[in-house]
């Protein structure tokens, strides 16, 4: 909540919780955080492989792991790390999904 509020993010109503079936079908993609996560919501929920996105995949620097790691337990310096790297996904994210295509749910 530090690393937020540092970059004028107030998440100090924001709660966590277990992805809940009903609500998937309605989505146009999904975004996770590992690939862990991907297989499981496609296993589980049988949601199509195509509408589910690892966000790490998306960051326009070189990486060495899809994962954005959780930096639950680590120095301030992990948050920092792992806020950084969702800000550079969610960037490209929002350019992809203002993209006129065929695949871009809002088009």
């Amino acid at each position: 909540m530090e690393v937020a509020r540092e970059r004028g993010v107030d998440l100090t109503a924001h709660r966590s919780c277990v992805v809940a079936s009903e609500l998937l079908p309605a989505a146009g993609y999904i975004i996770v955080m590992d690939a862990y996560q991907r297989e499981a919501i496609i296993r589980v929920h049988r949601v199509p492989g195509k509408r589910v996105v690892v966000l790490g995949d998306l960051d326009p620097t070189r990486i060495t792991q899809r994962a954005i790691p959780d930096p639950v337990d680590q120095p301030i310096a992990a948050f920092r790390s792992s806020y950084d790297r969702i800000d550079r996904c969610v960037r490209v994210l929002a350019s992809l999904w203002n993209q006129p295509t065929g695949d871009n749910p809002k088009s």
